[in-house]
C-alpha cells in the first residue's frame, strides 16, 4: 500500500518539488544596511540572495567595469534588485567599484543583461538623483558640481552629471532608468538627496512590517502581485525624504529615442541606418538628451562623415536650419560647464554651425577659464578632454596677460602645461627657476620644471643655462631630467652637444639612454659624437642597441670613424634582422661617405656572393641621390651577365628607387631591354620610369628602341 501511494507522498513533501524562492538581487558599493534589513525580513526558505559584487577588488582587473560584464554572463534571474552607492550619473562608494549608468544603457542596449536588468518585480536604487527628473530643487547647479567635486570625481565627469541633471543635454535619470529596465515592472529611487544607509534601516523595518501586517508576508505581497501598483502606499507613508517610484512603462516616443540612441554606438548595423538614426534624434528635438552619444559618434565615425557612405546624409542634417537653432540654444546653459563647452564646440565645429574664428576664440577662453586655477581638477579635465580629442595638444597659446602673475608657482600650473604643450615664452625662465639658488628644497618641483620645459619646447637661450646645471648636481634624477629639456632646445653649440655626450660613458643605465635619445633629437652634426654613439653600439645590449640605432637614424652622420664602425656592426652575423635594417637605413640618410664606405659598396656590388649584404647595399644606394660614384652606377650593368635569374630580378627590384642614374652607363643601362626574360625587362622599365636625370642621347637612344619596345614610349 505504501508502494502504491509512494509517488503521491513524494509529490506533497519533496523539498526538491517546492516553489522556487524569489531571487534578491543586490549590488552594495556603499553601505550595506540597506539590504542587511532586507535579509532581517525576507526569510531565507522564499528568498535566496545574491550579491553580484565581487566578495574583493582584484588588482589584476579593472573593476570598475568588468566585474558586471562577468555578473551579466553568469546565470542570474534577479526578482528585486537593490542596488547602494552614492549616485551621480555613477554608484560608487567606499568599496572602491562603482557602476556607471552608460554601462548599464549598454547592456540594456545590447540586451545582454536581462536576468539582472529585466523582468524583475521590484528595483531599489538607493543613491541620490537615481529617479530624478530635470527639475529644479533646492540646490544651484553650481552647488550640485561643488558636490560631487567634494566627493572626489574628477570635474569632467561632475561636470557631464551635472548637466545630465539640471540642463537639457543628455535625458533625465528617471527616464534612463526606465530604459534601463524596460521590461520589469517598479523602480523605487529618489528625486534629490537621499537617506544615508544608517537612516534609512528605521523606515525600511516599518515598511516591511506594514507589508506584513496588511499581506501577511512579503512573500504574500509578491504572489498577489501588489507590487504592480502606481503607489506603493506602505512605503511612502514612511515619509522617506524625495523617495519617487516609476512604473516601467516608457512612452512609445521615449522607446524610439533609446532605440536611436542604441543604433549610435552599434557598429554591427550598416552606417546608413546609423546615419539615420542620428537624423531621427534631431527630427524628434532630442539632440540635447542624445548630446554626448552624438559626439561619441562622429568622434568615432569622422572619416565616414568627411568622405564616406554617409557623407550626403550628414550634410543633409547639416543644412537644415531647425536643427542648427535647436542646438545652438543649449550654449545659454553651460555657462558653468567649461569641460562640456568644450565638446559642444567640438560639435558646432563638426555640424558647421558657428564661425570657425569665433569659434577658435570661444575655445581658446574656456581652456583658459578651466587652467586660470591651477589645481587637479582643472588638470584631470584637461588629460580628459585630451584623452577624447576634444582638444590637441599645443592648441593653446598664452601669454603673460592670460593668466595671473604667478602662475608658475604651481605643481599642477606645471603638468597643465606639460599635458597641453603650451609654449609659454614669457613664463620659460620663471620655470626654471624652480631648479635654481635652492631648488633642494623641492626637488619634485624642480624635476617637473625640466620636464614640463621638455614638451613645450624650450627656447635655444636656455640650453646654456640647463646645461650649467648638469655641472652643479650629481644627483641621477635631476641629470635626466635637465638632459630631456636639453633635448627639446634645438641648441647647435657644440660645448652642450659634447656634454651630452659625456653620458653615454656613465654607469647609470637610464641616464645612457636619455644621452643617447637626446642627441638623436638634437640630430648632433659633430663627428666625434656620432663616433661615439657608433662605438658604444658596437657593446651595447640588445635594448640600447635599438635606441642608438633610433638616435642614429634622426642624424646624418658623416663621420668616417662612425660608418666604419657601423659597417664592422653589420659584419656580426648574430644581430637581429630589425637592426641590420636599421644600420642601412642610417647609410640611406647620409649626406656624404668615407672612402672605406664607397670600398664596401664596391666590394659587395663585385663579388655578389654575400646575398644578405647585396640587396640591402643596392637599396641603400637606390634610396640614397647623394651616392653619385661612377664606379658604383657602372657596378649595376654587372648584373646584366649574372648567371643566376633570382639575383638579377632581385637587384634590378632592390634598385627601384633610384632616382639619379649616372649619365655614363643609362645608354648600357638599356642593354637590360635584350633580355630574354619578360621580368627582368619590366624591372629594368621601373627603374627608367623614376630615373628624372636621364640625358638627351638616353632619350634619343629609347625612341629608337621604343619601336620594339612599346612600353619605352610612356617615358619620352
Amino acid at each position: 500500500m505504501f508502494l502504491k501511494f509512494f509517488p503521491f507522498y513524494f509529490l506533497f513533501f519533496s523539498p526538491a518539488l517546492s516553489l522556487a524562492r524569489y531571487q534578491v538581487c543586490s549590488i552594495t558599493i556603499n553601505s550595506s544596511d540597506e539590504i542587511e534589513t532586507f535579509k532581517e525580513f525576507l526569510p531565507a526558505k522564499d528568498f535566496e540572495f545574491v550579491e553580484l559584487l565581487p566578495s574583493q577588488v582584484n588588482p589584476q582587473q579593472n573593476h570598475q567595469s568588468h566585474w558586471f560584464d562577468r555578473a551579466c554572463e553568469k546565470d542570474y534571474r534577479c526578482d528585486i534588485l537593490v542596488i547602494s552607492g552614492h549616485f551621480g550619473g555613477t554608484f560608487f562608494g567606499e568599496s572602491s567599484y562603482s557602476l556607471p549608468t552608460e554601462l548599464m544603457e549598454e547592456k540594456a542596449c545590447k540586451q545582454n543583461c536581462s536576468g539582472i536588468l529585466n523582468g524583475l518585480k521590484e528595483i531599489f536604487l538607493f543613491g541620490c538623483n537615481t529617479l530624478a527628473s530635470k527639475t529644479r530643487d533646492h540646490r544651484t547647479n553650481r552647488e550640485y558640481l561643488q558636490v560631487l567635486l567634494d566627493d572626489g570625481m574628477a570635474r569632467g565627469v561632475a561636470e557631464r552629471v551635472v548637466a545630465a541633471r539640471y540642463s537639457p543635454l543628455e535625458t533625465a535619470f528617471y527616464k534612463r532608468m526606465n530604459f534601463i529596465f524596460s521590461g520589469s515592472e517598479t523602480i523605487y529611487g529618489f528625486n534629490e538627496l537621499s537617506p544615508l544607509g544608517a537612516h534609512i534601516r528605521a523606515p525600511l523595518r516599518r515598511y516591511f512590517n506594514s507589508i506584513n501586517a496588511r499581506f501577511g508576508s512579503y512573500t504574500e505581497y509578491l504572489n498577489s502581485g501588489a507590487y504592480k501598483r502606481s503607489r506603493n502606499e506602505e512605503l511612502f507613508q514612511q515619509s522617506i525624504h524625495s523617495l519617487n517610484q516609476a512604473r516601467i512603462e516608457p512612452e512609445n516616443s521615449e522607446l524610439d529615442f533609446f532605440r536611436n540612441k542604441c543604433l549610435l554606438y552599434d557598429e554591427s548595423v550598416s552606417f546608413s541606418s546609423r546615419i539615420q538614426a542620428l537624423e531621427d534624434i534631431f527630427v524628434s528635438k532630442k539632440s540635447g538628451s542624445a548630446f554626448f552619444a552624438v559626439d561619441d559618434f562622429l568622434s568615432a565615425n569622422e572619416l565616414n562623415i568627411k568622405e564616406g557612405l554617409g557623407r550626403r546624409a550628414f550634410r543633409s542634417i547639416r543644412e537644415n536650419s531647425s536643427f542648427a537653432e535647436e542646438f545652438l540654444s543649449y550654449e545659454k546653459h553651460l555657462d558653468y560647464l567649461p569641460y562640456i563647452r568644450m565638446i559642444y564646440y567640438s560639435l558646432l565645429d563638426r555640424f558647421q554651425w558657428a564661425n570657425p574664428f569665433d569659434l577658435t576664440i570661444l575655445r581658446r577662453q574656456t581652456l583658459l577659464d578651466m587652467i586660470k586655477n591651477p589645481d587637479q581638477e582643472s588638470y584631470t579635465s584637461i588629460l580628459l578632454l585630451l584623452r577624447q580629442n576634444q582638444i590637441s595638444p599645443g592648441e593653446l597659446y598664452v601669454s603673460k596677460r592670460d593668466l595671473p602673475e604667478s602662475y608658475t608657482d604651481s605643481i599642477w600650473s606645471l603638468l597643465i602645461f606639460e599635458k597641453l604643450r603650451v609654449m609659454a615664452p614669457e613664463w620659460q625662465e620663471e620655470i626654471l627657476q624652480h631648479c635654481q639658488g635652492q631648488w633642494k628644497d623641492n626637488k619634485g618641483m624642480c624635476y617637473q620644471a625640466l620636464n614640463t620645459l621638455a614638451h613645450i619646447w624650450p627656447k635655444k637661450e636656455l640650453a646654456l643655462s640647463i646645461e650649467r646645471l648638469l655641472s652643479e648636481e650629481d644627483d641621477e634624477g635631476f641629470l635626466y631630467y635637465a638632459l630631456r629639456a636639453l633635448g627639446q632646445t634645438g641648441s647647435e653649440d657644440y660645448r652642450i652637444h659634447r656634454r651630452i655626450a659625456d653620458f653615454l660613458y656613465f654607469d647609470d643605465p637610464e641616464l645612457r639612454q636619455e644621452a643617447v635619445q637626446v642627441l638623436g633629437f638634437l640630430k648632433t652634426p659633430y663627428r666625434d659624437i656620432q663616433a661615439d654613439l657608433a662605438y658604444l653600439l658596437t657593446r651595447a645590449d640588445e635594448l640600447l642597441s635599438e635606441e642608438i640605432l633610433w638616435s642614429l637614424n634622426q642624424i646624418d652622420v658623416t663621420s668616417e670613424e662612425a660608418q666604419s664602425l657601423l659597417l664592422g656592426y653589420l659584419s656580426k652575423p648574430d644581430k637581429k634582422p630589425e637592426f641590420f635594417v636599421s644600420v642601412f637605413r642610417v647609410f640611406e640618410n647620409s649626406s656624404s661617405f668615407s672612402e672605406t664606405t664607397i670600398y664596401f659598396f664596391y666590394q659587395i656590388l663585385e663579388n655578389r656572393e654575400n646575398t644578405r649584404l647585396l640587396f640591402p647595399v643596392l637599396e641603400t644606394i637606390a634610396k640614397n641621390d647623394n651616392i653619385k660614384h661612377i664606379g658604383i652606377h657602372y657596378r649595376f650593368l654587372l648584373f646584366q651577365q649574372e648567371e643566376s635569374l633570382a639575383i638579377k630580378i632581385k637587384a634590378l627590384e632592390s634598385l627601384s628607387h633610384l632616382t639619379w642614374l649616372h649619365p655614363e652607363i643609362q645608354i648600357p643601362f638599356l642593354n637590360y631591354f635584350q633580355d630574354e626574360n619578360e621580368e627582368v625587362r619590366q624591372r629594368a622599365f621601373q627603374i627608367l620610369r623614376n630615373v628624372n636625370n636621364l640625358s638627351t642621347p638616353m632619350l634619343s637612344k629609347m625612341r629608337t628602341l621604343a619601336t620594339t619596345h612599346k612600353e619605352l614610349e610612356s617615358l619620352l
